[in-house]
């Protein structure tokens, strides 16, 4: 048994993507016998909470939520806010000519003046718009630390700012550090966003090769990500690839998906960072233009988080149906995932090394997917490997058309189905995942104990009667 103090700054109930690995992780932990007690950011709001997924970590005792304090950042910018709304503004370029006077141009005092705040604007968002948290959240966690007698520290980011409160309580306490990428983080892990100025971006890369330098052990939920990490630092043994997972109940059997109208093409999900479905759009206007599909046959359904704006911009006008849902609680995704669909997944070459958590959760529902990403990047590497996939270019292309030709014939003679999923997506169980990740802190632990001769003294929590 060991004490383990986990650092996620998403964390249940709050229904965002970064919740589910740290929260599966956890109750794992839990499972296996261990004591974890949990640094989280503040707590959500009701929009962005599901109490739901507080069933799977139930022990709201062991959930220390730590409230952002002010920064000057954004005390700055409220102030910006009211001088705007005041109808005063401070960054006025040129002033106007008085009584007829000539421009002023601004000198190298007005220059200075906005040089100076754009790097005070960008050192307030490093690593991430987070940073308030710091200071509050290394304080918190280093007491609780020292109360529970932590063993180990787990942190889980983004953001990155968690990871990094995490591995400082680490060396404060003198205790192995273990950090969880779900993402790349800078250009040297594979992200291609770039900081907006070059000392900036040195320091984000500076403080990730810190982190992968002092880790015991480093976890990727992406093979693409891990390779392309490891060239910052060697790594070792010390690197493991651990895929997200998913609980989504599965398909025991076949079953037919109804060709009564409409076919549903369901994305789930928030359309952001260039994320697009017109390709599919485009693919379906040309289908009914030709006279291969009537409107009436097709409805594509936007289940998320996005602003109408966000989410139809660039489709412009089309045939295809188009129904928006606002975000709804996670067990009523799962649930409307597992109905007889065709299901829409969206990566940009922006982002390939990363493998869009929902892809494993439309995986397990036996659906057909299709894969709208390059076709080289790490969501088709998994997806390639389950004939329900579909690649969609990212491009407007007649491939495109083609594919979605086959599959609506499929669909009129009543052949495409739910495929059973209970078998080949058993390894993606969250609790197969979940034993694994528990077994790679558990050698960690064990191997600081044979260093230190420590020996196990925390009793962990109470686990009778709770489900997951």
């Amino acid at each position: 048994m060991a004490s383990i103090l986990f650092v996620a700054y998403h964390f249940a109930p709050e229904n965002v993507s970064g919740t589910h690995r740290s929260l599966h992780f956890a109750r794992a932990l839990v499972d296996a016998g261990h004591s974890v007690s949990v640094l989280a950011g503040p707590p959500p709001s009701a929009a962005r909470s599901d109490p739901g997924l507080q069933r799977v970590f139930p022990w709201v005792d062991r959930v220390h939520r730590v409230a952002t304090p002010t920064s000057i950042g954004s005390l700055y910018m409220r102030w910006k806010a009211r001088r705007a709304l005041g109808g005063v503004t401070q960054t006025a370029v040129v002033s106007a000519p008085r009584n007829g006077g000539s421009v002023r141009k601004p000198g190298w005092l007005d220059n200075a003046v906005a040089q100076v705040r754009r790097h005070l604007s960008v050192w307030d968002v490093l690593p991430d718009p987070y940073r308030p948290w710091t200071s509050a959240a290394l304080r918190a966690g280093t007491a609780l630390g020292r109360r529970i007698n932590a063993d180990v520290v787990i942190a889980s980011g983004p953001p990155w700012t968690g990871v990094r409160v995490g591995h400082r309580i680490a060396r404060r306490l003198g205790v192995p550090f273990i950090s969880d990428f779900r993402d790349p983080w800078s250009s040297g892990s594979g992200a291609t966003w770039r900081a907006d100025t070059e000392w900036a971006q040195r320091r984000v890369e500076r403080w990730e090769a810190t982190v992968l330098r002092d880790s015991s052990l480093v976890c990727f939920n992406s093979p693409r990500v891990a390779s392309t990490a490891a060239a910052i630092t060697p790594l070792g043994d010390r690197v493991r690839v651990i895929l997200n997972g998913s609980d989504v109940p599965r398909q025991k059997s076949p079953s037919v998906v109804p060709n009564t109208s409409p076919l549903r093409l369901r994305h789930i999900g928030s359309l952001y960072h260039g994320r697009s479905v017109v390709p599919l759009v485009r693919a379906l206007d040309q289908l009914i233009a030709a006279g291969d599909l009537a409107p009436e046959e097709i409805l594509l359904e936007l289940i998320g988080d996005m602003e109408p704006s966000a989410g139809y911009a660039g489709i412009g006008d089309t045939k295809v149906p188009l129904h928006f849902s606002p975000h709804v609680p996670f067990t009523e995704v799962a649930k409307r995932m597992g109905e007889p669909c065709v299901l829409v997944m969206v990566q940009t070459e922006l982002y390939a090394n990363q493998i869009p958590t929902k892809l494993f959760d439309y995986l397990c529902t036996g659906n057909t997917v299709l894969v709208l990403a390059p076709r080289s990047s790490a969501g088709w590497d998994v997806a390639s490997q389950f004939p329900r996939c579909l690649h969609i270019d990212l491009e407007v292309t007649q491939r495109n058309r083609e594919i979605i030709r086959e599959l609506i014939a499929a669909w009129r003679r009543g052949e495409l189905r739910q495929e059973a999923s209970a078998d080949d997506t058993r390894h993606l169980g969250k609790q197969v995942i979940g034993a694994e990740f528990v077994r790679l802190v558990e050698d960690v632990i064990a191997r600081r104990r044979h260093a230190s001769g420590r020996i196990a003294r925390v009793a962990p929590p109470a686990v009778a009667g709770v489900t997951r």
